[in-house]
Parts: C-alpha cells; structure tokens; sequence
C-alpha cells in the first residue's frame, strides 16, 4: 500500500483482532534506509484502490506527515506507476504527469485517495533510444515492458 503522504505498507492488510488479513514481504532495511535517505523514490507496478490508499494499514517506510511530526527531514521526491508519475506538493501527492497511454479519469478511477491535480498536466516524457538501450540491458527478461 501507498497513501498520498508517500507512506508505504509492505507488511500487510489489518485483519480481525491483530491477526493479518494478508501478509506482505516485510520490510526489513526499508525503514532504516527510506527513515535515513533524504531523497528516494516509490516505485509500484500496480496502480489500483487496493495499491493507493487514503491511509496505510501498516508503515513500513514514512511519509511527509510522520517526518513532519517527528522533525526528520527529506522524503519521497516521485511516485512512478504505469499510469502517471506523482510528485510531493507540501508533503501530499500531486500528479506530476501521465503516461500517453492513460488519462486523468483513469488515473483517478485507480486512485484511493484524491491527489493534488494540477491545473495543466504534461504527458509523461517518452524515454531516449539510449536510455530504452540502457534499460533493456538491465532488464534482460523484459519485467518492466
């Protein structure tokens, strides 16, 4: 899960009493890392309403509003999905562009939470030849096509 203030959730979904409905990866080194990290980016491959939520179950890494509460600094700098890119604008998600393929009413049909809409949104930029290159040397058994 991931809400609007850049939490994230890998451990899992509230069940009944303080049982797990499901149970995620965990998130051993994430919290250390994104607590400490001044800047990093989420990246998920899916974007529904069961991936982007108003508020996460559990938090494995923080967001503006914890860090906010706390006087830690930094945070998420973007959000990538298949459908858009979303930025932080005063520690809440913000569409920064969408992808060609996809438009603001389905960005927003998939979305959990209402993000901040800015009053002109660019398309996604197109990547270079030489970074799809790049990427598909990394990415060898095509994951992220």
């Amino acid at each position: 899960q991931i809400d609007k203030y850049g939490n994230t959730n890998l451990l899992g979904l509230k069940g009944s009493g303080k049982r797990f409905k499901l149970r995620g990866p965990g998130c051993v080194g994430v919290t250390s890392i994104a607590q400490f990290a001044r800047k990093y980016f989420i990246f998920s491959l899916e974007h529904s309403t069961r991936r982007f939520v108003e508020r996460v179950d559990y938090v494995s890494s923080i967001g503006y509003g914890i860090r906010k509460k706390y006087g830690i600094f930094g945070g998420p700098l973007l959000c990538f999905t298949p459908l858009c890119v979303f930025d932080f604008f005063n520690g809440e998600m913000r569409i920064k562009s969408i992808h060609k393929h996809s438009s603001l009413k389905e960005v927003m049909e998939k979305t959990g939470f209402k993000p901040i809409i800015p009053k002109n949104i660019p398309a996604t930029k197109e990547p270079t030849q030489e970074e799809l290159i790049t990427l598909r040397e990394i990415d060898k058994e095509g994951m992220l096509r």
